[in-house]
């Protein structure tokens, strides 16, 4: 009898054991499917957040060149049309002047003022055009418009200036060239209004198959608390870089600020002749 109930409990223990090895395999099973689930959901939702992303960069980039190419339609139409009534206006003056029979000193004074405020008004305009697209970037260079970009700052704030270019000018493209442009001119505003530095090193060069520009300076550097604006403009200016395909980089310790950006020569350089560039500002 108590050999029987062995077996018995044997069997017991054998069927609660294939039991639980059952129940088991089913919740490893159920697990494996539930983590096979969720990888491919994680894979979806990934793909998704991609192809948002790219749309996202697309749209961005398609915005800054929209707007790159508004600025220069109002450059071209300022400098055409406002210029041109400035500069009439200017002529007719000096023709009155000279053919004015009257001594009248008062009336001599009056038009000279109007001469001074036209005066004003053509060096206003002028300035204008040159923030909107500047005439140097299209007319003569990259480096051009970036030492008179360098000049007008560095003189207006009383800062030592030093520049790096390599002797032969790279031939940037028009996209690398505008956006190499603006984020310059946004370092050197962060530079003037938050950093408190008094010299600026600028370095273009050619490091194997990477364009780099640097711009170094010994105040507080570049960061997303101190660049005018915060993160929106440094965001911006990131954007600028990878949309080249490049990194942007920057780093802010006292008496040390960098910028440090690299662009493939193959995304930067020209490597055919583009369309002469339209006068828009000349």
């Amino acid at each position: 009898m108590s050999l029987s109930l062995a077996t018995v409990v044997v069997i017991a223990n054998v069927v609660l054991l294939v039991l639980a090895a059952g129940l088991i395999y089913q919740y490893l099973h159920r697990r494996a499917a539930q983590t096979e689930e969720l990888r491919l959901q994680k894979l979806k939702l990934e793909r998704e957040v991609e192809d948002r992303t790219r749309e996202l960069v697309e749209l961005s980039t398609h915005l800054q060149s929209l707007a790159e190419r508004e600025k220069a339609s109002l450059a071209r139409e300022l400098h055409d049309e406002l210029g041109g009534l400035l500069v009439g206006a200017r002529m007719d003056i000096s023709w009155t002047e000279q053919h004015l029979t009257s001594v009248d000193p008062d009336i001599r004074l009056r038009l000279n003022r109007v001469q001074q405020n036209l005066s004003a008004g053509i060096d206003l305009k002028r300035r204008i055009i040159e923030e909107l697209r500047p005439t140097l970037l299209d007319n003569v260079g990259f480096l051009a418009a970036l030492r008179w970009q360098m000049k007008e700052t560095c003189a207006r704030e009383g800062i030592t200036c030093n520049e790096y270019f390599p002797a032969e000018e790279p031939k940037l493209n028009s996209d690398a060239a505008i956006s190499l442009f603006r984020i310059a001119q946004e370092a050197f505003a962060n530079l003037i209004k938050h950093s408190g530095a008094k010299r600026m090193d600028v370095t273009l060069d050619i490091d194997d198959d990477m364009l780099v520009f640097r711009v170094a300076d010994d105040g507080k550097g570049v960061t997303s608390a101190t660049s005018p604006g915060g993160a929106p403009v440094l965001a911006s200016m990131r954007h600028r870089i990878r949309a080249l395909g490049g990194t942007f980089d920057i780093s802010g310790s006292p008496g040390a600020g960098l910028l440090d950006i690299r662009i493939p020569v193959s995304r930067a350089v020209r490597t055919l002749p583009e369309e002469e560039p339209s006068d828009a500002a000349r």
